[in-house]
């Protein structure tokens, strides 16, 4: 009866040792990918700043277009690519601020 005891004791330690063990290769793969994803988010926002600035140039142009034209609807349009400007810029100023 004492060695079946103390052999489930020391299954049971056993067990629990890989447990603590799992755990610890669970948070190093925590901090790899916690690593991975911040190194990655910083080219995205710079991928989208440059996404902003080609939005902008574009916009410009469209607008430089129209009102070169003679064309009445410059201030809507001027309007419509302004807003999505601003709106990509504060959208990866704040996901840098993250």
């Amino acid at each position: 009866m004492k060695a079946t005891l103390c052999s489930l004791g020391i299954v049971g330690l056993l067990l629990l040792s890989q447990q603590i063990l799992a755990q610890d290769e669970l948070k190093q793969a925590v901090e790899g990918a916690t690593t991975q994803i911040t190194n990655a988010r910083a080219g995205a926002i710079r991928l989208g700043q440059a996404a902003a600035a080609i939005v902008g140039i574009v916009g410009a142009i469209a607008v430089y277009s129209k009102w070169s034209n003679g064309e009445s609807d410059v201030r809507k349009a001027s309007a419509s690519w302004l807003g999505g400007l601003l709106f990509i810029a504060i959208a990866f100023i704040i996901l840098e601020s993250i």
